[in-house]
């Protein structure tokens, strides 16, 4: 792109970004609500559906049989509807302070007797009755949010009875032998109502296709699975590094296991739609036979997703790519585990959706769990008995060569942990409460599967961060280019963006962790909605979503100033030549302008009234007056050195702290760069009550003296001609004022000269005399002057000069 496209894109971007500001203000803060109907119609129409529903739900939780499932939709559709009654109350509110708002400007009635306008009587009568629709509305909805809380909290109850009593739901021991032969005669139904469910498809799909095509259909079915298996297989060796690598990166070895998930997953989960869409365009598709399909599809998916997850996790055939310390015969060892594990998982869901799918016996349902608990718990201790042989020192030793970290090493420390629970589940089976036992042990196993990933994303995220800022990597120039930040800028917002990630990470899977143990998501639901919907605080009602509305119109608006604030300095103040105190003084009132209404436009979007604002402002002039004079001194101070401009940025000063050049006039302070790289930090009160020393306020010439003694026997004309033949051969010398040269005195030791010039640039000065000295010296010594020897003692104070003349030997 050329610069003059990109500038002509440049001077676009800031009426383009404050249109978009001021339509997306305009257009999500609506229209008055005064002499409109449509929030009171919403509003009645909203209270009308709640009442129903919760009467419905009402007389529907009054049933004797009542399943987690039916509770759990119930507690949904409470949610939802409470949700819904919410929403509308921040539209009413605004409504009822606009009426109230025009009803004061209107003023009060007459008295008795008096005459008033027939349109005002008519104006005063419609704002009464419409306020009191208004108000009667909000009063009903809250009644009825606060009605279906109560609901809500009445079904919560419920579920935790029912979810109790199938915890705790006491039956055959698995120590009694008919626990085991009551379970193996139920596989017996198992098969038989199997059988007539097929049997049953069998016929009525019959009906809509031949006995070929269904035959086709089948086989294409399976074929489709089988091309989910090669297609995954094809895309993760595709799209991940070469397995085979010697030295893969830490980041190549967090991402793998993630990304083979993430491909198996929505490979299969394509295979499947396209597995339904084809039983339903064929019209073969019952209901019981479409959920036998489903549950069937699941068992070899769920299969295939946690071993193909654990063996990149463990990767038994290459160690390089492992992620925890294990050697090699743990990580097969492991792997084969982990293999028998998925296995049992994916069985048990398989079993779940059999027994509601084929309505099975109370009996097979207990005994399926208990062999699935059992072999279950037999697995754990066996991985927990391979994490104790292994020797984590041998693989560190060997990997400790290629720069390698090793995750996962907090596992070993929770070993007490699963014992502990193993053996209380093992305690639950014995004494005849195998729903107890399942639900530890295969909790145990989902929340081990869900932090891992977890685990594994923090450390990715940490990995991202550090690759990206990395000076080399595209994100990195970036942010050092084009963004000119520093090192430790760049490095900050690393932090910052690793920080953001954990958070994110934490406020997803803590609900998803917690769900794993009986904690209803439907409770996570409505605490985020009460929250998001608005709360009570110190009698005033607090809405988060138009806080956070409001916060966002604030960035929006500090982005759009800054945009137009760099437009403004590079379309105007670069191609005035201004000097650059000037230019950043502009700078700074466009931004702090911007910013100012960004903050009132933001206060006005949350729907904060202005009378507050001065309130505010009152307690904020109570506080200036005890404790805040001093940064509001600053403040102002700051304002003035922007508007007079006794010190601008660049200029050369010199306070009581040092001297230097001034970088950046904050709102509070003024950074000054001193020669030998150290800032100075001076309040702005200090730089307008204070002397200050500008030698660049109203020229930026500079002026530098060279002293220069030379034996007394030297010819002066001859010296004064060399000093300002080397003075006026610098190109760093001004023309005018010209150089000048002086006998400055006599002295036992030789002649002292001194040569005055001048430079365009106060900053140059020093460099330009350190270029004369040099020249001067040659110069001498070509033409046979010899420089004196006792300087020090010549250019020491008079007064030590004499006292050390007193001390002489005579």
């Amino acid at each position: 792109m050329s610069n003059g496209s990109r500038r002509f894109g440049e001077a676009l971007a800031a009426p383009i970004l404050l249109l978009i500001f001021c339509t997306l203000v305009v257009g999500l803060r609506g229209t008055s609500a005064f002499g409109q109907d449509e929030p009171i119609a919403a509003a009645e129409q909203q209270a009308a559906e709640s009442r129903s529903m919760l009467d419905r739900i009402v007389s529907e939780i009054g049933a004797p049989s009542l399943t987690p499932q039916i509770l759990n939709d119930k507690r949904a559709a409470l949610d939802a509807t409470k949700s819904a009654t919410l929403s509308i109350l921040p539209r009413l509110k605004t409504a009822i302070a606009e009426l109230e708002t025009r009803r004061r400007q209107l003023g009060p009635p007459p008295a008795q007797g008096a005459a008033e306008p027939e349109t005002l009587v008519a104006e005063r009568r419609a704002l009464s009755d419409l306020l009191g629709r208004y108000s009667a509305a909000e009063k009903q909805l809250t009644l009825l949010a606060i009605e279906a809380d109560q609901l809500s909290a009445r079904i919560a109850r419920l579920q935790r009875d029912v979810f109790l009593q199938r915890i705790f739901e006491s039956s055959r021991s698995i120590l009694n032998p008919r626990l085991w032969t009551d379970g193996a005669q139920a596989w017996s139904l198992v098969f038989e109502r199997v059988n007539a469910l097929i049997s049953a498809w069998y016929v009525e799909a019959r009906q809509k296709v031949s006995p070929p095509g269904l035959s086709v259909v089948l086989l294409a079915i399976g074929g489709l699975f089988v091309v989910g298996i090669i297609l995954a297989g094809v895309l993760a060796r595709k799209f991940e590094p070469a397995i085979r690598a010697e030295t893969p990166t830490n980041f190549h070895r967090l991402w793998r296991p993630l990304w083979l998930l993430v491909i198996t997953l929505l490979v299969f989960a394509f295979v499947m739609l396209v597995m339904i869409a084809m039983l339903e365009v064929t019209g073969i598709a019952t209901p019981r036979f479409r959920e036998f399909i489903t549950a069937g599809f699941n068992f070899f998916v769920n299969f295939i997703v946690l071993t193909t997850f654990g063996h990149a996790i463990l990767s038994p055939n290459w160690s390089q790519w492992r992620l925890p310390p294990l050697d090699d015969l743990s990580a097969r060892r492991l792997n084969q585990l982990m293999i028998a594990g998925a296995f049992v998982l994916a069985l048990d869901e398989l079993s779940l959706s059999f027994v509601q799918l084929l309505f099975l016996p109370f009996v097979f349902s207990v005994g399926q769990s208990a062999i699935l608990t059992v072999a279950m718990i037999v697995i754990l201790a066996a991985s927990l008995f391979v994490l104790q042989a292994n020797r984590s020192g041998e693989a560190a030793e060997s990997q400790k060569s290629r720069n390698r970290r090793f995750y996962f090493t907090w596992v070993a420390r929770w070993r007490q942990v699963v014992w502990v629970l193993i053996a209380i589940s093992g305690l639950a089976l014995m004494f005849g409460y195998v729903a107890l036992g399942h639900f530890i042990v295969f909790q145990i196993v989902n929340t081990f599967l869900l932090v891992f990933i977890f685990y594994i994303l923090h450390h990715l995220v940490d990995e991202i961060v550090a690759t990206s800022t990395q000076p080399g990597s595209v994100v990195g120039s970036f942010l050092r280019r084009k963004l000119s930040l520093s090192e430790r800028a760049v490095e900050r917002v690393g932090v910052v963006f690793g920080a953001g990630a954990d958070l994110a990470i934490i406020l997803i899977g803590v609900p998803i962790i917690f769900l794993q143990w009986t904690i209803n998501w439907i409770d996570f639901h409505g605490w985020i909605s009460r929250a998001w919907l608005g709360f009570e605080f110190a009698g005033a009602k607090i809405y988060p979503s138009t806080l956070v509305f409001a916060l966002l119109v604030l960035l929006l608006g500090i982005v759009v100033t800054n945009v137009i604030t760099r437009w403004i300095d590079m379309r105007v103040l670069m191609r005035t030549h201004l000097d650059k105190g000037v230019r950043e003084s502009v700078r700074k009132g466009v931004s702090y302008t911007g910013i100012l209404l960004a903050c009132v436009i933001a206060l006005t979007s949350a729907g904060v009234e202005f009378s507050s604002i001065a309130i505010i402002a009152g307690a904020l002039g109570v506080g200036i007056g005890f404790g805040l004079q001093s940064i509001v001194n600053n403040f102002v101070s700051g304002l003035i050195l922007l508007a007079e401009r006794p010190v601008k940025v660049g200029d050369w000063i010199i306070v009581g702290a040092g001297e230097g050049i001034v970088k950046r006039i904050n709102v509070r302070s003024t950074e000054i760069d001193t020669f030998d790289r150290a800032t100075i930090i001076v309040p702005n009160s200090s730089l307008i009550s204070e002397p200050v020393m500008n030698r660049t306020h109203g020229d930026t010439t500079g002026k530098g003296v060279i002293d220069v003694v030379v034996r007394t026997e030297s010819d002066p004309e001859q010296v004064r001609d060399i000093l300002l033949h080397c003075a006026q051969s610098h190109a760093g010398v001004a023309r005018e004022p010209a150089p000048m040269v002086q006998l400055a005195g006599f002295s036992e030791f030789g002649l002292k000269f001194q040569l005055h010039f001048f430079v365009d640039d106060s900053l140059t000065a020093v460099p330009t005399a350190s270029d004369l000295r040099i020249a001067i010296v040659k110069t001498f010594r070509s033409r046979g002057v010899e420089l004196a020897l006792g300087l020090p003692d010549l250019l020491a104070p008079a007064t030590s000069r004499a006292e050390r003349s007193r001390k002489k030997p005579t």
